[in-house]
C-alpha cells in the first residue's frame, strides 16, 4: 500500500469516529442539536429535592457516589449522545430551540427523571429516598431518551412558525400523562429500537419497571405502538398534525367530562367530611369492607385524574404506610406534594400498581373549556 493510500486510509477511519457513531443510514444528520454537558456534582440540586432528607445526610457525599457510578450513562452519552438529538430530531419533524442545556445526574429524586430541567436518577426514586432502585441497563437508557424527547416536544413552545404554533396546539400535544408523554414515549423508543435494536428496545418497554412508571401504556399500546412508524419522511409532528381533533386516538386519550352537581342545591356528588371533589386533590371515597378505601367520585380537572387514578381504584398504601380514612389518606399526598411526590400503591382490575402522585402544571380554566370542547368546534 503506497503513502498516499496510507494517508486516505487514516482520514477516512478518523472521519468516522468524529460523529459519535451517527452512522446509521437512514438518518442525515443536517439538522441543528444543541450542546449537552453532563452535570453529575450538582449538590445544590440533589439538596433542593430532598431537603429533610439532607439534614442528616450527606448530599456531597450522594453526589460523590454519583460521580463514580454514572459510568453507564456517561459512556452511552458520550458515544451516542449526538446520535441521539439528531435522531430525535429528525423523527419528531422538530428542531431544537435551545443552543445548550445540562443533563443533571444525581441519586435519589422523586419520579423517573425530569425534562426541564433535565434530571436523571440513577440511585433511587421516591419522595423520601430509595424507595425503588433505578435500573442499570436499557430501562435507563429509556428514560433518558424519554426525557429527552419530552423536553423536544416542548421546543414547539419556544418558536413563532405557524407549523410549530400548530402543532403545539393540537389536542395530542396537550400535557398529559395520556397525550403528550404518549408521544414522546413513541418518539423515545423508536430512537431507542436504532439506537440498541428492535429487541433490546422493546424488552425494555415491556418490562414491570415502565409498567409501573408509564400509567398510559395501555392507551400507547393500543393505538400508536407497531400503528404509528415513524421515519424521518414520516415524522411524528406530521403525523399529529394529520390526526383529526375527534380521532379515536383523541377520544380514547380525552379526560371524560367534569362530573356535574346535581340540581338544586349545587352540592357535588357523595361529598364527604366537607372535602369536594373540586378541591386540589379533586377526589371522594367510599368505603367498603375491610375499611378499604375506593375513589368513588373524581373531577377530571383535578390532581387525582392528571396523576392517573381513577373511578373504583381502591388505594392500599401511600408511602408505604397503610391508609385507613380519607382524611388521613388526603394527609399523606399533600404532605406528599409538599416533599416533591408520594408513592400510592393501589388495586385496579384486581392487580396492584403504583404510581407517583406529584404536583402538575394543569390548564388554566379557559383552557380547560378549550380542552373538553375540541370536538365541538371542528
Amino acid at each position: 500500500m503506497n503513502k498516499t493510500a496510507i494517508i486516505f486510509l487514516v482520514l477516512l477511519l478518523s472521519g468516522t469516529a468524529i460523529p459519535q457513531q451517527t452512522n446509521y443510514t437512514l438518518f442525515k444528520y443536517r439538522s441543528f442539536i444543541p450542546a449537552v454537558t453532563i452535570n453529575d456534582r450538582s449538590v445544590p440540586l440533589q439538596t433542593a429535592v430532598y431537603p429533610d432528607l439532607y439534614k442528616s445526610r450527606s448530599a456531597e457525599a450522594d453526589m460523590k457516589w454519583v460521580a463514580e457510578s454514572d459510568s453507564m450513562v456517561a459512556a452511552f452519552w458520550n458515544r451516542k449522545g449526538d446520535t441521539v438529538l439528531h435522531i430525535l430530531t429528525e423523527l419528531a419533524g422538530i428542531e431544537w430551540r435551545e443552543a445548550e442545556f445540562e443533563l443533571y445526574l444525581v441519586r435519589h429524586f422523586p419520579t423517573i427523571g425530569s425534562p426541564d430541567p433535565l434530571i436523571i436518577p440513577i440511585g433511587g426514586i421516591g419522595p423520601k429516598g430509595l424507595l425503588e432502585e433505578v435500573p442499570q441497563d436499557n430501562r435507563l437508557i429509556l428514560g433518558l431518551v424519554f426525557q429527552l424527547a419530552r423536553r423536544l416536544l416542548e421546543q414547539t413552545g419556544r418558536s413563532d412558525e405557524p407549523t410549530a404554533f400548530a402543532l403545539a396546539g393540537h389536542p395530542l400535544m396537550r400535557q398529559t400523562p395520556l397525550r403528550r408523554d404518549n408521544m414522546a414515549m413513541l418518539l423515545a423508543l423508536v430512537t431507542c429500537q436504532n439506537m440498541l435494536g428492535y429487541d433490546k428496545a422493546n424488552e425494555a418497554f415491556e418490562s414491570e419497571f415502565w409498567d409501573r412508571h408509564f400509567p398510559s401504556k395501555q392507551i400507547f399500546k393500543n393505538y400508536l405502538m407497531k400503528k404509528w412508524v415513524l421515519s424521518p419522511e414520516k415524522t411524528l409532528a406530521g403525523k399529529i398534525l394529520a390526526e383529526p381533533r375527534n380521532s379515536d386516538l383523541v377520544e380514547a386519550t380525552r379526560p371524560p367530562r367534569p362530573i356535574r352537581p346535581p340540581a338544586g342545591d349545587g352540592q357535588p356528588v357523595t361529598q364527604i367530611a366537607g372535602i369536594s371533589p373540586t378541591g386540589k386533590l379533586g377526589f371522594t371515597v367510599r368505603y367498603e369492607t375491610s375499611s378499604a378505601l375506593v375513589i368513588d367520585t373524581i373531577d377530571t380537572y383535578r390532581l387525582a385524574y392528571a396523576n392517573g387514578l381513577r373511578g373504583g381504584d381502591q388505594i392500599k398504601r401511600v408511602e408505604g404506610q397503610m391508609v385507613r380514612t380519607f382524611r388521613d389518606l388526603v394527609e399523606k399526598l399533600l404532605n406528599g406534594l409538599e416533599r416533591g411526590g408520594a408513592e400510592v400503591e393501589f388495586v385496579r382490575d384486581n392487580r396492584v400498581q403504583m404510581l407517583t402522585f406529584q404536583q402538575l402544571v394543569l390548564p388554566s380554566r379557559e383552557e380547560e373549556q378549550y380542552y373538553f370542547d375540541e370536538s365541538e368546534v371542528n
